[in-house]
C-alpha cells in the first residue's frame, strides 16, 4: 500500500518538482497558446507519466467490486508484494556478497560451536 501512496504523491507533486518540460509548457499556456496545454506535444509525450492509475486501490464501481468477490485491499497488497518479491532480480555487489559470506561463516562457527 505504501507503493500506491508513494505513486500518488509523486504524480500530484507532493514529492519532487515538475520536470523542466512541464514548466516550459505551463509558461507557453500562460502566454496564451490557443489550444491550451492539450495542444502541446509535451502533453501527448508525458501524460502517461502524470496521469496516475492506481494498481491496488479500487477503481471499479461498488457493484463491479462486489461482482468480483469484494476483494480486500490487504489481500491484493499481499499478492502484489509476493509477486514483486518473486520476480525481483537483484545481484548483490561482489564486495558486499563476500562480506556477508564472511559474516555468515563466522556466525555459523560461533553459534554451532
Amino acid at each position: 500500500m505504501t507503493l500506491q501512496a508513494g505513486g500518488l504523491s509523486q504524480r500530484f507533486g507532493l514529492v519532487g518538482s515538475l520536470p523542466r518540460e512541464a514548466r516550459q509548457v505551463a509558461a507557453e499556456v500562460a502566454a496564451g497558446l490557443n489550444a491550451g496545454f492539450l495542444g502541446t506535444d509535451a502533453t501527448l509525450d508525458s501524460y502517461h507519466h502524470i496521469y496516475w492509475l492506481p494498481k491496488l486501490f479500487e477503481r471499479r464501481s461498488l457493484a463491479g467490486w462486489q461482482e468480483a468477490g469484494s476483494p480486500e485491499l490487504r489481500a491484493r497488497a499481499r499478492e502484489t508484494a509476493r509477486e514483486l518479491i518473486r520476480t525481483h532480480e537483484y545481484e548483490l555487489p561482489e564486495n558486499l556478497a563476500r562480506d556477508l559470506d564472511r559474516i555468515y561463516v563466522r556466525a555459523e562457527r560461533e553459534l554451532a560451536g
